[in-house]
């Protein structure tokens, strides 16, 4: 192994990853506004909250199926856009100021692959103009790791907390299937699961039921890989759709 080589390209992925870093939280807003639960809330509003507010933080894939062996890493920011209902009552009540049609979460995300086809990853992102953040880990098995002629095929499972909302408990357990095939620096994949959002409140304004609810998610997408940058979008539907961009370096 040639030494210099190695400590080059690991000062280049390094680099690159704090420049991704930086521009992910480089427009922070100057002051939060507080998610509540106001008085006259109501259980319905409650549900379809939680539904789409779950469906926002669910952790999307944003990657192919196929493992990335070990010990290779990926690190890098990512945006997800969830196409909510941003006119309805549950929403304007709720949200500080206007909600926008498409809501935002930015977030930092970081991959590393492990053997026998075992991915494991970690994210934290936030809610732009809100006090809401959120925090996310996964794993994935790449059972059939694929090849030259077979396709990769791989499920996967993830956990998302809401963090900073007085107000609202809330969490999301996913669990994907997916399966992917490269050609050449394209590697499209496409996959479906369950995503089950769990929520509770907290507020001394309303009295309301926990709500759990599951969905089933669809999702598409594409991977461009280019030595140590990769590059990802994907499109999600779960009565919603999520649109996702991942730019990442890695080795």
């Amino acid at each position: 192994m040639h030494i210099e080589p190695m400590h080059r390209r690991i000062r280049q992925a390094l680099t690159a990853a704090s420049l991704l870093l930086t521009l992910g939280f480089a427009v922070q807003p100057s002051a939060a506004s507080d998610i509540t639960l106001p008085v006259g809330f109501t259980q319905s509003n409650f549900h379809d909250l939680t539904e789409q507010a779950g469906i926002a933080i669910g952790l999307m894939q944003a990657a192919p199926a196929a493992g990335m062996g070990f010990p290779h890493f990926d690190v890098g920011v990512q945006g997800s856009f969830t196409q909510i209902d941003s006119g309805a009552a549950y929403w304007q009540l709720a949200y500080p100021g206007n909600p926008p049609h498409l809501l935002p979460a930015p977030m930092l995300r970081a991959r590393v692959g492990l053997p026998f086809g075992i991915d494991i990853g970690g994210a934290y992102g936030y809610a732009p103009g809100t006090n809401a953040s959120m925090a996310a880990g996964e794993i994935k098995w790449a059972f059939i790791p694929g090849g030259v002629t077979m396709p990769a095929v791989a499920i996967r499972g993830s956990y998302t907390v809401l963090l900073g909302v007085g107000d609202i408990n809330l969490q999301t357990y996913a669990a994907d299937l997916s399966i992917s095939k490269g050609f050449a620096i394209f590697t499209p994949y496409i996959g479906v699961g369950e995503l089950w959002i769990k929520s509770s409140e907290n507020s001394a304004l309303v009295s309301l039921s926990s709500e759990s609810i599951l969905k089933t998610r669809g999702f598409v997408g594409i991977q461009i890989g280019f030595p140590i940058i990769r590059i990802a979008v994907e499109a999600a539907y779960a009565s919603i759709p999520t649109y996702t961009a991942r730019l990442s370096v890695g080795f």
